[in-house]
Parts: C-alpha cells; structure tokens; sequence
C-alpha cells in the first residue's frame, strides 16, 4: 500500500488545531514534531541529541503530519484523491485564518508501506564485532568458526542492528570481563543483545531491566530464540526498581550520559568489591561530567573507549587504581 504524507509547518499555536484538522478529515495517523520538545527533554538529561539538525531543534515552528492511503487504481479513486486534498487545503486555508500569524508550508510524500517495513533488511548480514561474538539476523545463514558465538537477533524497525558503535563497545566490554559465573544486570536491555551475549560469555545469571513493557517484550523473544531464557530474567522499570537487593559482579548500560550518571550511585552500592561498570552512549561533550561523577562516587577507571561522537566508560569498585587505557577504534 502507498501513503501520501502531507507535511504542514505552522506556527506552534495552530499546531492542535492542524492535528485536528486531520483527525476530522479521516487520516489514517497523525504525527507532530515539535521543537520545544526536543529542547525540553534534553534539558532533563534523558535526551542527547547531537545528531539533529539546529534548525530542528532551535526552530520556531511545527511540523504536523498526516497520512492517508493512496489507491488510484482507476481514474475516479485518482480524482476523489484529488479532490479530498484539495478540501484539505481549503479547510486549512479557513482554519489558518483564524490565528495573528498563520504562516504555514505544505508538503507533500508518498511512503510505500512494504518497503518501509521490509527492504532495511537487506542492510543486515552476519558481522563479527570482537574477537568471538558474530550478530547474525535470524533470517540469515551463518557457519561459525572454532571459538565463534553468534548471537541470533531479530531487531525489528524499532531497534538498532546491534552495531552501533555504543553497542560493540558493550560487547567488547563483556567479552574482556565475564570470564564464568559472574552475575550480570543490563540496565536499558532494548533488545536483549547485551543479556545474551553476557550469558554465552559464561555469566551464570543476568537480570535484563527496561522501562518500556513492549521494549521487554521483543528483549524477550530474542532471548528465547538464542536459548538463554533460563539465565535471563526480564523485568520492567525504571533502573533499580526491580533488582532485588542482591550484590552483582557486572552492570552494563548502553544509554545517555544523563542516565549513566543516575545509574553511578546506586551502581556503587550493588557491585561486589572488585566488580565493573560499563558506561556507554555517552557523547563527548558529556563525556567529563560523566567521569567526574564516577570518579567522585570511588570508582577507579579502567577504561576509556572513544569512536566518533561516542564513548564508553569500564569502571571498577574498590580494588587498586588502574593505569587508564584510551581506546580509539
């Protein structure tokens, strides 16, 4: 099926009205992008969002969306599409008036449904990412070799393939500190890649924490579909809320600076003497701010790994200072 996507940008006080509009007029979703939202949540510390565009983000006005199918199989179905664009316009044309600065853009796509939801996969094949640990799609073929893991996702179009660069920094991580039986907590599991990888490693039990119930979801049927579902118990909170009090030898959290820097204190409390915590997402510009915190809580850095925009922090609870070892990929 194809969409039309009709793109309004407007003033943020018509913004409701537009999405209205839409609702009203039987659009099949409705999407608003909105600045002072995206500059809001980054002053929480819940966002880094270096990758959008300044004009996104400093913008003064909103984009409101709207979808409808396009079936144009016969000329009549073409000319009442056209004819129901073309009211759209006019109503909108009406609704705008109504406001001191109606200043608005119109403009128009088309999103074909089956390719959005089908053709990213032929992006994804089998990749080696450390020195044992293969990420193979499950819709792939994949021989491994002598000492090879491979670990089974199926990420869906809501979840990164597992190489982002944060991720392989957790993997490498996990490969060089779970050396068996260790127990495990995965802060943000998203897809489940970090609590399985934990446990073909050699960890004896994982605990796998996401706020999202659906996120928890497709984590778990990813951990079943890599056989693991008896060492990997998924839970739903926010950080430590469903982590009994129990010590544990490593935590892992691919997130946000904010987030890695919340996660520091209560960390410290749950870690065994001698255990790690990796830090990733971290962007560089927050980088400093991330280690003073750490630094300031007792944990000794071991390591720092930095590629592009991105950094990850191995640090460690109460043993001997470490020599500190930058990493640049």
């Amino acid at each position: 099926m194809i969409w039309q996507e009709i793109t309004i940008t407007t003033i943020p006080a018509a913004a409701d009205a537009v999405a209205n509009l839409f609702h009203e007029m039987g659009f099949g979703g409705v999407v608003i992008e909105d600045p002072q939202l995206i500059e809001r949540y980054t002053r929480t510390a819940g966002w880094d969002c270096y990758e959008l565009p300044p004009e996104v983000i400093q913008g003064q006005h909103i984009s409101v969306k709207g979808y409808f199918p396009l079936d144009q199989s016969s000329e009549a179905e073409a000319s009442q599409e056209s004819l129901r664009l073309a009211q759209f316009r006019q109503r909108l044309q009406e609704l705008l008036a109504h406001f001191a600065d109606g200043t608005s853009w119109i403009t128009l796509g088309e999103l074909n449904e089956e390719d959005w939801a089908h053709a990213w996969k032929k992006y994804y094949h089998p990749v080696q990412v450390s020195k044992k640990i293969v990420i193979k799609p499950t819709w792939e073929t994949y021989t491994p070799g002598v000492g090879e893991i491979v670990i089974e996702l199926d990420p869906g179009m809501a979840f990164g393939t597992g190489t982002h660069p944060t991720t392989i920094h957790c993997l490498r991580a996990l490969e060089q500190h779970i050396h068996g039986g260790e127990r495990v907590v995965d802060v943000g599991t998203g897809t489940g890649i970090l609590a399985i990888a934990a446990v073909k490693l050699g960890a004896a039990e994982v605990i796998a924490v996401d706020l999202d119930p659906m996120v928890a979801g497709i984590a778990r049927e990813n951990i079943s579909l890599n056989g693991v579902e008896a060492q990997v118990k998924v839970l739903v909170g926010d950080l430590w809320e469903p982590v009994k009090d129990q010590p544990v030898d490593l935590i892992v959290g691919n997130l946000v600076a904010g987030i890695v820097k919340r996660l520091g204190p209560s960390a410290w409390e749950k870690l065994r003497p001698g255990g790690y915590l990796i830090g990733a997402g971290i962007i560089q510009g927050r980088l400093e701010e991330v280690l003073e915190d750490l630094t300031g809580i007792g944990f000794e850095l071991v390591e720092i790994t930095e590629e592009g925009e991105w950094s990850t922090v191995i640090a460690q609870k109460g043993q001997e200072a470490h020599n500190i070892e930058t990493i640049t990929p």
